[in-house]
């Protein structure tokens, strides 16, 4: 299998592979990634949860809680996926895109300091501004 994209949403990190299937995990509070060279074990406390390797590097998740493998439609239906807006970090996210969520009647009452802490409103924001 080889890896096709990674996609962020908010803290959960969706693997998406050539045989259609996608790793979901989620980093919760202790999730932690580290890149390193193949064979390479580096000394940690943490529990080695995921290890994708190729011939010369290795991603390494250690400590996350929550990590599934889930076909296309289980990332649809997936309940953290359903519950979280989009992601900052999605490149095809537009300032229109954005606008209108603001407007929509979910989100236009609400003060804005709090929208931009609200995953459901932007996945990821929070994240760093806490």
């Amino acid at each position: 299998q080889r890896v096709t994209h990674i996609a962020t949403r908010g803290k959960a990190l969706l693997t998406h592979f050539s045989g259609g299937l996608t790793l979901y995990s989620h980093n919760q509070l202790y999730g932690v990634w580290r890149v390193v060279d193949a064979g390479v074990e580096p000394q940690s406390n943490r529990v080695l949860r995921v290890r994708l390797q190729t011939a010369s590097k290795a991603i390494l998740l250690y400590s996350a809680s929550d990590i599934d493998i889930l076909t296309a439609e289980q990332v649809a239906n997936h309940p953290f996926l359903l519950r979280v807006g989009p992601d900052v970090l999605d490149m095809t996210l537009t300032a229109e895109q954005v606008k209108a969520r603001l407007l929509s009647a979910k989100f236009r009452n609400r003060q804005f300091s709090g929208l931009l802490l609200d995953q459901a409103f932007l996945a990821g924001l929070g994240n760093y501004l806490r």
